[in-house]
């Protein structure tokens, strides 16, 4: 996916100077700016941080959540 992203913003560099002969016209020239830089960075976010690390967090947040919780639950009952 960031290829093709890249290629896009190499295409919108290349008509920065004449933004007013773009197809669009100057408001979807940086409509279409801001989507492939905010594309770009949704890229890097999965490269620098894959699927799994989020998985892996969110075992541990679980695992560490039920664990406190079985533990307040136990001190709770021995005061029942």
């Amino acid at each position: 996916m960031l290829p093709e992203v890249e290629i896009l913003l190499t295409a919108l560099n290349k008509t920065k100077e004449d933004i007013a002969g773009y197809v669009g016209g100057r408001g979807s020239y940086w409509d279409d700016y801001c989507l492939g830089m905010f594309l770009k960075g949704v890229c890097m976010r999965y490269v620098a941080y894959p699927v799994s690390f989020w998985v892996q967090l969110c075992c541990y947040v679980i695992r560490t959540f039920l664990f406190f919780l079985s533990f307040f639950l136990s001190f709770v009952r021995s005061f029942l």
